[in-house]
């Protein structure tokens, strides 16, 4: 397994002792307050928008919402990650949550998507399930506060009988 060890001036440093080397896009972008979508401050931020291994010119794409969020990612071999956010209000704030990451493997390919859900709590979220529509299962995730742990239960049919055995 080659670990990279360090950036310097967009290359990397591997354990191998051989070097890869990347250039970065990036842009400008006016960004807006993700709650009510109006101007945020009068300047812009940069914004990554593709990172590509320079000698075999391949690139992983970025894209981003108003926001400055990250929504998509494009693998070199047309792949796609993608996510969309909600807004959630706790007790005296407000915070954006993922809400589905959707996934093709290769261009043209099947998109899968999971979706989240969080319980309602506004203190602080003490569960949380995973969804996958495409196989029908659900995966929950519980917060133990008394001893800051997470507990994970076993995937779950989405409808029908559950059976032990």
């Amino acid at each position: 397994m080659i670990r990279r060890t360090c950036l310097t001036s967009s290359t990397w440093e591997q354990d191998a002792g051989t070097a890869e080397s990347y250039s970065f896009a990036v842009a400008s972008q006016a960004l807006q307050e993700p709650f009510s979508l109006t101007q945020f401050g009068t300047g812009s931020v940069t914004v990554l928008q593709s990172a590509t291994v320079t000698g075999l010119s391949v690139s992983h794409q970025f894209q981003y919402n108003t926001s400055g969020e990250m929504t998509q990612v494009t693998t070199p071999l047309g792949g796609v990650l993608q996510w969309q956010y909600r807004t959630f209000a706790y007790t005296g704030r407000s915070d954006r949550e993922v809400q589905t990451r959707s996934m093709k493997p290769t261009s043209g390919g099947t998109q899968y998507t999971w979706s989240v859900t969080l319980d309602g709590n506004t203190a602080r979220h003490g569960s949380a399930t995973v969804s996958d529509a495409g196989t029908n299962t659900q995966k929950a995730w519980t917060l133990d506060i008394r001893r800051g742990a997470s507990i994970c239960t076993w995937p779950m049919p989405t409808s029908g009988t559950m059976r032990a055995g």
